[in-house]
């Protein structure tokens, strides 16, 4: 029989229940969780009371720990009446479980990377590039928290818009081509002096420079 149960800090996350699960024995899982590795059989390691209500003969079990916290158990028996588990194959669930970890970091690391990418994506739109490596390098509080700064706030917008959309009114793709084209050549310059977009209201382009 085998399982694979998964923990964390010590104390199950996976909710499932555990009826399909009953003849693991926590003794075995504990050894595995303090040793990397445990193996118990009859001729060898006294069986713990678990084991002997189940009719196993023999257990073994390996932990599995990628580097998110989440421990996983693999565990396997035999019952009274199959081949004994040796050496041999609690050696071989050990060699699954380190490879299985690296696995999982590498597909941790890959996930975080694409999801520090799309949140670098989002966070350009309003600021600065090195503002931005700032906040994904772990520094957030310098933006989410307040402090006092000499600071200049920008307002560029178009002289005599209302004029121009009431002369376009029949032609509104030609002002939204004009209105895009502006914003979002504003946007850029200031991005490239360092500064930090906070909005667009209207034809109006507000931003901050030295915050």
């Amino acid at each position: 029989r085998f399982r694979v149960i998964g923990l964390y800090n010590a104390a199950r996350y996976d909710k499932r229940p555990l009826y399909d699960a009953s003849f693991v024995s926590h003794t075995v899982m504990t050894e595995a969780l303090q040793r990397g590795v445990a193996h118990f059989r009859e001729d060898a390691v006294p069986l713990s009371a678990s084991m002997i209500r189940v009719g196993a003969h023999s257990a073994i079990a390996a932990s599995l720990r990628p580097r998110d916290g989440r421990a996983r158990i693999l565990y396997a028996d035999a019952i009274i009446g199959e081949p004994t588990l040796t050496a041999h194959h609690a050696r071989a669930l050990e060699l699954l479980c380190a490879h299985a970890a690296g696995a999982f970091d590498t597909l941790s690391a890959q996930l975080n990377n694409a999801h520090n990418r799309a949140r670098f994506d989002q966070l350009r739109r309003y600021f600065s590039p090195a503002v931005v490596e700032h906040i994904i390098s772990g520094h957030g509080e310098v933006v989410e928290q307040p402090r006092n700064v000499e600071a200049t706030v920008l307002f560029a917008d178009l002289v005599g818009y209302t004029k121009l959309s009431e002369r376009l009114r029949d032609d509104p793709t030609r002002l939204l081509a004009l209105l895009n084209g502006w914003l979002d050549a504003g946007a850029r310059l200031v991005i490239d002096h360092g500064g930090t977009l906070d909005k667009f209201i209207g034809d109006c382009v507000m931003a901050l420079f030295g915050a």
